[in-house]
């Protein structure tokens, strides 16, 4: 992660663009900028937390999301939970992937759910369901076996939450996913800490496939049961997937690791 810098008291961002909207809670600061046809959401620092094009606010625009949302190539979900909000642009890209899908997104904070819901047009329909609650908190309720995709990119305006890379969160998730569940996550976090987590994946997860990407993002992908990924039938689907999805695919397939 690069140094934290604050972006206090702006109109104007020289990266983000027109400062639309400012508000702060207990956990500090959410700003949301426009430029063009783009929205940014950031928690007062250098990072983008979310970007959405206003136009077609389904289409991912950040890689990292472009590669968490790959594990639609082989994982055919019918109820997915997220955890952590942000600007919403994963919950666009599912929803308008997988017509029947039931989403449950978890979010500590009530004014992210504010501004996503203003700002950056959440999705108002039954089969999504936003949830204010500590993920943490809420993982530990819920029932065993009740979801069958978790994607997890918590953050805070300093990095990634590190209790994303905690035994009990991996334990956790591994509990509530179904047979054959897939577990995605985002990590942005410490050389030594990207380490510890993946350590304690393979502990829990019989599959674990990584991909690192050239914004530095290390994006996880495991599973509950052994699976191999066939690389030459994922970029054999991966032309119908672009159509979908409208971003180049092949290359997340690529850089696909296996590390169980």
């Amino acid at each position: 992660m690069q140094p934290f810098i604050k972006i206090k008291d702006i109109t104007h961002h020289i990266r983000y663009g027109r400062n639309t909207f400012k508000t702060e809670d207990d956990f500090g600061e959410i700003f949301v900028f426009d430029r063009k046809d783009k929205r940014v959401l950031t928690f007062g620092s250098i990072y983008e937390q979310s970007c959405i094009s206003k136009s077609r606010p389904h289409i991912l625009l950040h890689q990292y999301t472009q590669a968490m949302i790959t594990v639609l190539l082989f994982s055919h979900p019918k109820k997915a939970t997220m955890l952590g909000l942000g600007g919403g642009a994963l919950v666009h890209s599912l929803l308008h992937t997988i017509p029947d899908l039931e989403l449950k997104v978890v979010e500590l904070r009530s004014a992210v759910i504010d501004v996503a819901t203003k700002y950056f047009f959440l999705p108002q329909e039954n089969r999504l369901e936003v949830i204010q609650q500590d993920a943490y908190d809420y993982l530990n309720q819920k029932a065993t076996g009740s979801t069958q995709l978790i994607l997890s990119d918590t953050y805070l305006s300093s990095g990634m939450d590190i209790r994303q890379a905690s035994k009990l969160f991996v334990k956790q998730c591994h509990r509530v996913l179904s047979h054959n569940g897939w577990l995605v996550c985002n990590l942005a976090a410490a050389e030594g800490v990207a380490h510890t987590f993946l350590q304690t994946i393979l502990e829990s997860f019989k599959t674990v496939y990584v991909s690192t990407l050239p914004t530095g993002n290390i994006i996880l992908y495991a599973c509950t049961e052994n699976y191999d990924l066939d690389k030459k039938a994922l970029k054999a689907k991966a032309s119908a997937m672009e159509a979908i999805f409208e971003f180049p695919v092949e290359p997340f397939i690529s850089r696909l690791t296996r590390f169980s």
